[in-house]
């Protein structure tokens, strides 16, 4: 019983070091999957959705899934939307309901 516990505790030990070493290896690398839309296939993607094009057309166009261009411009209008909020948002004046800006800012 006791073995078990010395070769439970080396195993974790081991697992680790083992990732300690690899987040050292891979200082300044990004990890995970790569992107299949880099910023230049989001300008052209937002540009041909501006001009009436479907998302069909545009991911046919792209050489991509319509899902994949779909997500791509949501997340670009959603960052655009929180930007210009941020911009256009001043302090709010005392004893006032605050905007959704500062709200969120304040939670």
């Amino acid at each position: 019983m006791r073995h078990r516990r010395v070769f439970a505790q080396l195993r974790v030990d081991t697992i680790r070091d083992n990732t300690l070493r690899g987040l050292a290896h891979a200082q300044g690398r990004i990890a995970g999957r790569p992107t299949v839309m880099p910023p230049e296939r989001v300008i052209a993607a937002a540009q041909m959705y501006a001009g009436a094009a479907s998302l069909a057309h545009i991911a046919k166009v792209l050489g991509m899934g319509k899902s994949s261009v779909a997500r791509a411009l949501s997340k670009l209008s959603r960052t655009q939307t929180d930007r210009s909020a941020a911009l256009s948002c001043s302090a709010p004046p005392p004893n006032l309901t605050l905007c959704w800006h500062h709200a969120r800012r304040a939670l």
